[in-house]
């Protein structure tokens, strides 16, 4: 572990721009106050460097990951019980928004790399969430795969050095639930461009070459149901041929659709899609219907690219009452749009 705890002290040559050798192994509560001191905001009027090449407050996290695994490994497991209990019981970082850096070296391809780095980000996020009082809202996993290394990936030693995790402090109060909130899960739509994963924002265009997903974090156990609309409404979970997994999907653990590594891609020709995910306590026995009772108006806009329309009334439906009520249920909606090759 010494050779780790190196590392982390170079963290601090970084911010504090001052030669730090590392004589003896820090112990769990060392680490919690180093970790402290580097996430705290600086005083007034003082500046630094951050890892990132912003300017920030960080702790860079070089854990030991076993080949295309993102499993913690139990000897990294005092890195982020101190890095917990810095956050959670520090009344100045316990509220605050973090950004969570994946990054890995050089090894494998650029879009592998990509996803692997933030798979292991998110293994350090549900580490956090689920051994420490934080929620899975303060943390924003950025994946960058091999794009900003710190070190040359021509040596073990330097490609050591670039397979690592960074916390930043946003410094950003993050809106966590009161006890009133019964959201049952946190939606996150996710894009590949290229070699980047960003959110899927409202209105954003995508191109048959950026892929797209859903993640879902439940806080309780809940049954879901995800759509994709278009011409036509697709059931995308459960769906055996986008994941593994089916309903009821549990608390503390992230489910993805398509399973991780794999993506949805748009057809060439423009239009309009839609993302919907449904979500009740209890399963529901035609959630297709429930589905359509749901969607907007579809009309044709001036380019020939479906515009959705939002009225006051519902598309028509069966004439028997519903079993369901929406108000019962959750409902997440992601409206983008498909277009040619750019």
């Amino acid at each position: 572990m010494k050779r780790l705890l190196v590392i982390m002290l170079g963290a601090v040559v970084i911010f504090c721009g001052v030669s730090v050798v590392a004589a003896q192994p820090l112990s769990e509560q060392e680490l919690v106050q180093r970790y402290k001191t580097l996430l705290r905001p600086l005083p007034p009027g003082a500046s630094e460097k951050g890892l990132a090449g912003t300017e920030s407050r960080a702790v860079i996290l070089n854990l030991n990951f076993k080949l295309n695994s993102d499993a913690i490994m139990s000897e990294e497991i005092l890195y982020l019980n101190a890095l917990g209990e810095a956050i959670s019981t520090d009344p100045v970082l316990k509220d605050k928004i973090y950004k969570v850096e994946g990054h890995t070296c050089s090894l494998g391809s650029s879009q592998y790399n990509l996803e692997l780095s933030r798979r292991r980000a998110n293994s350090v996020v549900n580490y956090l969430v689920k051994h420490f009082p934080l929620k899975r809202e303060q943390f924003q996993i950025v994946p960058y795969g091999e794009n900003n290394p710190i070190a040359s990936n021509n040596t073990e030693e330097g490609r050591k050095r670039n397979r690592r995790v960074v916390i930043v402090n946003t410094m950003k109060r993050a809106h966590l639930e009161t006890q009133g909130d019964t959201k049952p899960l946190v939606v996150t739509a996710r894009c590949l461009r290229g070699d980047r994963i960003d959110e899927l924002k409202d209105n954003a265009i995508l191109t048959p070459q950026d892929g797209y997903a859903i993640e879902l974090f439940p806080k309780k156990q809940v049954y879901v149901y995800v759509f994709q609309v278009s011409e036509d409404t697709k059931l995308i979970f459960p769906n055996k041929e986008y994941s593994a997994r089916g309903n009821p999907i549990l608390p503390g653990r992230l489910y993805r659709i398509p399973t991780f590594g794999r993506w949805f891609y748009v057809e060439g020709r423009p239009g309009t899609e839609e993302l919907i995910v449904i979500a009740g306590r209890n399963p529901l026995n035609d959630p297709v219907q429930i589905c359509q009772r749901l969607r907007p108006i579809q009309v044709a806009s001036k380019k020939g690219i479906g515009k959705l329309v939002t009225t006051d009334k519902e598309a028509k439906v069966p004439q028997q009452p519903p079993a369901v009520k929406l108000s019962d249920l959750f409902v997440w909606r992601r409206v983008f749009s498909s277009a040619p090759e750019r």
